[in-house]
């Protein structure tokens, strides 16, 4: 009779669980704003209006907020200041940018002063954001990059050569 309460109560627990993973999992997947992050290199410097190599100097948020069409949940809007090291496509006049995304979001690049990353970028005007979510940063520790939601990738790999890689695929600058 214990045993039984036991397998009862699992059940139950798993149930719920269940339940919840799926109340949980529903919005994202209908939202229009959820972010296929992962995609091959290629994909990436095609979607990227601006890849740059640099380092995060500062984040904050920004006291604006975004709320899903479905209206169920809202973020708040962050800044990440982006110190520009190297230029790989397109051309900036400034030496700092910001890069804006949602905080909390599953999907979203995370962000630290002192990150040094090769940022694959969009933009509306002088707002940037990163090309799928955290697909678009990937963050150099000790001369290798970790292109680790980058799809065909080896992570981690020599800088130079997924530097190298990047070049060829943005073609010859203008």
């Amino acid at each position: 009779m214990v045993q039984g309460r036991i397998t009862i109560r699992k059940g139950w627990k798993c149930l719920t669980l269940f339940i919840l993973v799926l109340a949980i999992d529903l919005p994202w997947e209908s939202s229009p704003d959820a972010k296929i992050v992962e995609a091959d290199l290629e994909t990436m410097v095609h979607e990227a209006q601006l890849i740059v190599v640099g380092t995060v100097i500062g984040t904050g948020a920004t006291g604006e907020m975004f709320r899903d069409e479905s209206n169920i949940a809202e973020w708040k809007w962050w800044k990440a200041v982006i110190r520009i090291e190297h230029m790989l496509k397109s051309v900036v006049t400034n030496q700092e940018i910001n890069v804006y995304y949602l905080g909390g979001l599953s999907t979203e690049a995370r962000f630290k002063a002192g990150d040094i990353s090769i940022f694959f970028l969009s933009s509306e005007g002088d707002k940037y954001q990163v090309v799928r979510g955290y697909g678009g940063k990937v963050d150099i520790q000790e001369q290798r990059a970790n292109p680790y939601a980058i799809t065909g990738e080896e992570s981690p790999q020599p800088l130079n050569r997924f530097l190298a890689k990047i070049r060829v695929l943005v073609g010859p600058t203008k």
